[in-house]
């Protein structure tokens, strides 16, 4: 299924092939690169920041193993969320996350919305 704006959409085979169409048409250089590291280029920091706390929420807790290397996420999460300022080309919304994520305290119930919250925006999914 593909989400646009909230709503589930049925016909999936006719946005991709028009996305495609669509990429193919404005782009001159066919052959498109989409590495991390060029990705990670266009990221502002307080999107990179709220991506490591969408990535901590999302890893997978297999077994006692696990918990140190979420825990370890988090604290790279909040360090690098620690002095981010919200840049003019992020959404409103990332300001309100951020500040969540400094002032709140961990495992409210308002931390865990804003977890959920930068989970959905980024795509991410706690459901495996």
């Amino acid at each position: 299924m593909i989400y646009v704006g909230g709503r589930k959409r049925k016909n999936k085979t006719r946005s991709y092939v028009a996305f495609n169409l669509w990429l193919d048409i404005g782009s001159t250089n066919h052959q498109r690169n989409t590495s991390n590291e060029d990705m990670n280029d266009y990221m502002t920091p307080a999107r990179k920041a709220l991506l490591a706390y969408g990535k901590a929420w999302t890893y997978p807790i297999l077994g006692n193993e696990d918990v140190p290397v979420m825990q370890q996420l988090f604290k790279e999460a909040q360090e690098l969320a620690s002095n981010v300022a919200v840049n003019p080309d992020d959404p409103p919304i990332f300001e309100q996350w951020l500040k969540t994520f400094r002032e709140a305290r961990r495992n409210s119930d308002e931390w865990e919305d804003a977890l959920f919250a930068v989970s959905d925006y980024f795509g991410l999914s706690t459901e495996k």
